[in-house]
Order: C-alpha cells, then structure tokens, then sequence
C-alpha cells in the first residue's frame, strides 16, 4: 500500500489544487493523509466537507512541518511513504511512475520527482538534489528552462521532499528513535540531513523526469523564515553528518561559504531576509554543540558513488530505463590518448551485438582531458556514463564503477583494451554456463602474448608465484584485467572488499594495484564457481606500469589480504549469501 502525506499548515487556499490533483491520478491503490498542524484557517472544515475520502490527522497545536511529517509516517503503514506539499499539482501519472521506478529497480530507496514552477511550467524548481561539501544543498536545474536537459533516468543524490516516494523499511532503519526527520532542524534543510545519512548507509536514490509536479514554491513558508532556517541549518547539517575524514579536508570550505553568506547578509542588511539569515548563523554557533554530538558512528562511510571532487554523495551514472544483458567497466586515470580508440572499438561491438548494455568510465581523478573527450563522445548516447572520481587508485575505480552498474554481466576491461573486446564472447560462455566469475587469464594453453619483453614475462611468473602460496592457489593469472562476473556475486564481493573500499587513500603514482587478488581470494573463500579463459593479450609499449614500484605494493596488498583474513576482517567470508539476497548486497 502507499501511503501519501500532505503536510498543511493554514493552507485552506492550496489544498483543493493538491487534492483534486491526487483525484485524477492513474494509480489508485493510495492512501492520502492530510496532518493539519494547528491550522487555524478553514482546512479542517474543507477536508470534512469536500473530500471525504482523505483521512486527516489534526495536530493539537503548531509544531513545525518537520514534526508533522513525523506525525504523518508514525500513523501510517504500508511498503511506500510518499511525501507531497500541499501547494503543489501533480500530473494525473506522477504516482504511477514515480512509485513505478522503485517497483521496478529495487536497488532503489528513494525515487525523486521532476518539480516545475506552478507559474511558469517549462522552468525547474528540481530535479533531484545535490549537496556540496561545503555544506551547501541545491536543486539540479533550479531556475533554468526545462529543454529536456533533466528527462533521463538517472541516479541521484537525494530526493527534495515536497514530492519524494521512500521505501518505509529503509525510513524506519534511519529512525532515530520516532524520529525519521530531525526535528531539531524546525524546517528547511530536514531532507537534506535524511538523504545525507541515506547515502553514508549506501541508500541510493532514482530520479524519474516523467513524475512530474508543478510546485508554488513555498506558498505556505519562504520569506524571513526560509532564510532564517537556512542560515541556521547549512551548517549544523553538515556538523552532523559530514564524515571525518572530509571534515579534516574541507572543513575551509565550510568556513568560506559561511562567511560568504554572511558578507552577503551584511550588504543587504537593511532587507529583512539578509537579517533573518545573519540570525540565523548566529543561533547556529549556539547550537553547533548538540549537532556535534548528534553525529553517528559513520565518519569513513562514504558512499564510493559522488558527482564530483566538491560533491559529496551523488553520481552522474545513467540509469538505464531498460535491464542491461551488460554493464562493462573501464577503469582511467590520464587516458585522453588511448581511451578514445578504445571507446571506440568498445562501442562498434557492443552495437553489433543482439543484447542491450552499459559502458561505465570509472574517471579516477584524471588531471588530463579524459572525462571532457568521454562526456563529447557520449553525449548524444544513454548506454554510457561517466563516474568521476577522486584520486584514490585502480581498484577503488573499479569497485565505484562495479557498485554503479545495472547489469546481469559485469567486465572489467583495461583502458588500453590490451584483451580484444570480442574475447567477452569466452568469458560468457562459461558465466550462462553456471560459473559466478570468469578471469580472462595469458597463461595455459590457447593463451596468446604479444609483444611483452622476456623479463616482464618473467616478473608476472614470480608474482603469481607469491600469490599462490600466499593468497590463493590453482589460479595462474589473477592480474589480468579482463574478468566477468555475474551481477549479484560482483555486487558481494565489491561490497566486501577492504583494500580498496570506501577507506582507501589517494595513490600516489601507482598505475596498478593487486585489487584483483582480493577480490579472487574473496569469491574462492565464499564459494563461487570460478573458471581461468585463456585469452588474447597484447602488451603496450605505452604501459604505465613502473615494474619495481607496482610490483612492489602488489605484494603489499597481497600480504595484507592474508593479514587481514587472520585478523577476521573478512566478516563472514565462509557463508555464501542465499540467492534471493544477492541482488540486494549492494545494502549490506
């Protein structure tokens, strides 16, 4: 059942729009319930008299919209909450594809509207939310004509809540207490905080452009009390939430915009907005404390997914409105001469081929033009996305683009394209023949290697030696980067890694890490069929690759995965995950 909730507030004038709109909707398994906060107009007498199938939860007196909505979800059940203002129009098919998208991609949480101006409908208000790690939310698009800039499917960081649908179960779970939305706050900045602790916990959030709702931007607030609580709460949201690790890193940031807005204030002080925001500001100093000890356990939990190196949490990933046959992961760092070509030749296969698919950029901090040449070939193309990234190294890429992707086949393949993208067609055989991952792999028989220099060779031989008795037995090349995988085994054991997981810090010069080892050491320990594929390889001779310093942290990282197995970080690494609950390891 879905349960939508209107929150009201004196908001006798706005009400017949909102609720004859909910009228015409094509979806009609809906509850509505409208949580008067101590109106004191004519709102309870209009819902009696007029619309008698909306059920009304009458607060005893005014305590804020943010209590209310708390009121409104404690008295309601069912699968989905649905939050709506009451000084909006939904189109008649807003529910029915707004509810629809979290349906039908339950990797989702939450699923975000297309909000457009009640005066002038071909402007955004939002499309999805952002927020910035100096402490400063936004809407996507606000302010700009709506040309179809914002009509894909995509994933988002966060929902804005005047029309947001939300898996009650995950709600429940960011409780605290009785509290979904910190009602500290008082209002403004409420959902911020919730998407914020959403994301830390890898909640992921869906935009639907074609739930659309026309919205009178802050009908029954705004004024003096919107920049009063947004002075007010920038901050302590970002007190509260932000990880540790990012406060250390942009804690000036913070500081700057704040100082920002309060020069701002300061010049407009004569304008009673600019007074109610420098109020504000102050009040925030006062309560900085409390916001402090509100922080939960979760200052290294970041969600690997993030817009950009100033954007914490959200992606540029497309999401597909189709179920992709395959996801095809290509890690980069400084890729503006090869990754063309190598797109290039990706691509002119795949659109050959008779199943649909993605092609994911893992951008890991490129300095060079690699994302802008990605982004001017793409453009016009919803089968690939770019994930920018900061600079933190292969296998953290790798893992980001794997987390991100939709589809029933994962490949990792190397930015130089060293393994032709037609040797894919061996690896699948084996994964629709029942193995859960497949290693394209140089050695055994009916491997071929092109152009690799003698000692190179020889190295490769030593290293996988060490890996052998130190890590994982009978697999010849585990540093090939050409593997497949299935989905819900690719999402367990990229969830499970801890070299490179949510923790792993900017790499210094390395072109290459030992990410593969984990990850093998991982499925083998966990059950899953693994098969080795002899494939084609071609050495680079524009390699990247520094033999003594990548070959020397390849074995640190082969000895910490044995290191980190004795210490039990691998929680457990013996029990395979029920099949009914791999597809949802991304949660865990």
């Amino acid at each position: 059942m879905i349960n939508i909730i209107i929150p009201n507030y004196n908001g006798c004038a706005y009400l017949p729009t909102c609720l004859e709109a909910l009228r015409q909707q094509t979806r009609h398994d809906f509850n509505t319930l409208v949580v008067d906060d101590g109106s004191t107009d004519e709102s309870c007498a209009l819902l009696s008299c007029d619309y008698p199938e909306v059920r009304v939860l009458a607060m005893p007196e005014n305590r804020g919209f943010i209590a209310a909505v708390n009121a409104g979800i404690r008295a309601t059940s069912g699968e989905y909450v649905v939050l709506l203002n009451n000084d909006t129009e939904a189109h008649p098919r807003w529910l029915e594809y707004l509810i629809g998208a979290l349906e039908r991609f339950p990797q989702f949480d939450f699923a975000a509207s297309k909000l457009l101006l009640f005066d002038r409908r071909d402007h955004i208000h939002s499309a999805g939310d952002f927020y910035g790690a100096d402490g400063v939310p936004g809407s996507r698009g606000v302010w700009q004509r709506d040309v179809g800039q914002y009509d894909a499917v995509e994933e988002v960081f966060g929902p804005c809540a005047g029309a947001a649908a939300y898996r009650r179960d995950t709600l429940m779970a960011l409780a605290d207490g009785d509290q979904v939305f910190d009602e500290d706050l008082g209002m403004y900045c409420e959902d911020v905080d919730l998407n914020i602790r959403a994301r830390l916990q890898r909640h992921r959030t869906i935009y639907v452009p074609q739930a659309v709702v026309y919205h009178k931007l802050s009908a029954t607030g705004g004024g003096k009390l919107a920049s009063y609580y947004c002075g007010r709460n920038f901050s302590l949201v970002w007190a509260k939430n932000m990880p540790a690790n990012h406060i250390r890193r942009y804690w000036p940031a913070l500081v700057w915009s704040q100082l920002g807005f309060a020069v701002h204030s300061l010049w407009h002080v004569r304008e009673s907005a600019a007074r109610a925001r420098l109020r504000g500001q102050f009040d925030s100093i006062r309560l900085f404390p409390s916001f402090i000890r509100k922080r939960h356990a979760h200052d290294n939990a970041l969600s690997p997914v993030r817009y950009n190196a100033d954007v914490v949490g959200a992606s540029t990933v497309k999401y597909p409105t189709y179920q992709p046959t395959l996801s095809i992961i290509v890690p980069a760092y400084n890729e503006e001469l090869r990754l063309p070509d190598t797109l290039t030749q990706i691509l002119a296969y795949l659109d050959q081929q008779p199943y649909s698919f993605e092609v994911i950029i893992a951008d890991d901090g490129s300095t060079d033009r690699t994302a802008q040449l990605v982004e001017q070939m793409t453009d016009h193309r919803d089968d690939v996305s770019l994930l920018r990234l900061d600079h933190r190294g292969k296998g953290f890429a790798v893992r980001s683009g794997v987390l991100a992707s939709h589809g029933e086949y994962v490949l990792l393949c190397d930015a130089d394209l060293a393994v032709p993208i037609e040797e894919w067609e061996k690896l699948q055989r084996y994964l629709d023949g029942g193995y859960d991952v497949v290693i394209g792999s140089r050695e055994g028989l009916g491997a071929r290697r092109l152009g690799e220099p003698w000692y190179r060779h020889m190295m490769g031989r030593v290293f996988n030696m060490i890996v052998q008795v130190v890590a994982i037995g009978g697999i010849q090349d585990t540093q090939c980067g050409f593997k497949g995988f299935r989905r819900g085994v690719a999402l367990d054991l990229f969830h499970r890694v801890r070299i490179y997981g949510d923790n792993a810090q900017t790499i210094i010069g390395a072109a290459v890490t030992a990410y593969d080892v984990e990850v093998l050491f991982l499925a083998r320990h966990r059950g899953y069929r693994i098969a080795e594929v002899p494939v084609l390889w071609r050495y680079g001779t524009e390699t990247k690759v520094d033999p003594m310093r990548d070959s020397l942290r390849n074995l640190q990282d082969v000895l910490k995965v044995r290191w980190y197995a004795m210490l039990g970080k691998y929680q457990g690494l013996n029990a395979p995950l029920p099949v009914e609950m791999i597809e949802t390891a991304r949660k865990q």
